[in-house]
């Protein structure tokens, strides 16, 4: 608990203000490929392809491993995105929720399981939490067949889980050996015993 309390250091706030950029600009080409998703593919594949969008609230905790990460992260990536994406300020309000949603599922065991089921959850976690307080109330997802509710609700937790959750874990590892995370818990549990 005592570990949960200390404060932020600046090492950390620039690495998770750091990724949450490198995020955001990431999604800025992203947003093209789900729109041709959609168009191609139709909208099952697209919620899919859009599970991605939940990886700042994965990836920033999953190195940082202090409370507020995964809000921070994804907050960062919305406001890195929102001026070169057609969504705007909309993406505030999906990272508010994404980044809570993936927030609460890193709290319930404080801050101290990162194996990849645990990143895959959070993030499906994230994509539920994005379907239900996003899609529902702001997009009309309640006027469309309950079907179609529930096979989008499924193919944006399992893209987020795959793709976010997954992701996270592919990218964070790759940069442990690198030596740029040596500060941070990701880094030191890896380190033999001397």
């Amino acid at each position: 608990m005592r570990r949960l309390l200390q404060p932020w250091t600046t090492a950390e706030i620039l690495v998770v203000a750091t990724m949450g950029i490198a995020i955001g600009l990431i999604w800025v080409p992203w947003t093209w490929f789900y729109q041709a998703t959609a168009a191609v593919l139709g909208p099952w594949a697209a919620h899919f392809v859009g599970g991605f969008w939940l990886i700042g609230g994965v990836i920033t905790p999953y190195i940082v491993r202090k409370p507020g990460a995964a809000l921070l992260g994804e907050l960062i990536a919305a406001l890195a995105e929102m001026p070169l994406t057609p969504w705007g300020a909309i993406v505030l309000i999906a990272g508010l929720i994404e980044g809570g949603a993936c927030e609460l599922f890193f709290l319930a065991t404080g801050y101290r399981r990162f194996s990849l089921p645990w990143l895959m959850g959070a993030a499906a976690f994230g994509g539920l939490a994005f379907s239900l307080l996003y899609l529902y109330p702001i997009q009309g997802w309640g006027r469309l067949a309950i079907e179609a509710q529930v096979l989008y609700t499924l193919m944006r937790m399992a893209g987020a889980a795959i793709l976010a959750g997954g992701g996270a874990k592919l990218i964070a590892d790759a940069l442990v050996p690198t030596g740029v995370l040596d500060a941070f818990p990701i880094a030191r549990e890896r380190r033999p015993e001397i």
